[in-house]
């Protein structure tokens, strides 16, 4: 599975099982996303909304029999002055992605590594979670 395939997939398991919307082509919302929403991104996030998760790819291993091992960061970013913003999203995203087998591909992720990074210029608190994911062979 190629790695931007694999940050896809991330970010499709994520909008099925928490409710947050992903507009890959930026046609459907436009950067106008309904209040109270989270949006998801590839990469970086992007200034609107306030909620949001960027997936991006970072590492890879593999090995001689076809093993291959891929690691994606997520970056959450809460409401402005919510403190607890990031962690309550990180929460969400940690229970549709860990452990997770066999699903849309991927044949198993878990998380990582966790780093607060604190709150951005509009009060926004941020934070990254590291996981492992391992693609399915069959995908």
């Amino acid at each position: 599975m190629d790695d931007d395939v694999l940050v896809t997939r991330v970010i499709e398991v994520l909008a099925a099982r928490c409710g947050w919307l992903w507009d890959p082509d930026g046609t459907r919302y436009a950067g106008t996303y309904p209040p109270g929403s989270t949006a998801l991104f590839y990469g970086a996030v992007g200034t609107a909304p306030d909620q949001a998760v960027g997936v991006g790819f970072y590492n890879a291993a593999d090995d001689y029999a076809g093993h291959a091992e891929r690691w994606v960061q997520l970056h959450f970013r809460g409401a402005r002055g919510d403190a607890a913003g990031a962690d309550r999203l990180a929460s969400a995203g940690f229970k549709a992605l860990n452990k997770l087998s066999r699903v849309a591909g991927l044949n198993h992720a878990e998380r990582t590594l966790v780093a607060l990074l604190g709150a951005d210029g509009n009060a926004r608190q941020q934070r990254a979670d590291s996981y492992l994911v391992i693609p399915d062979t069959e995908a």
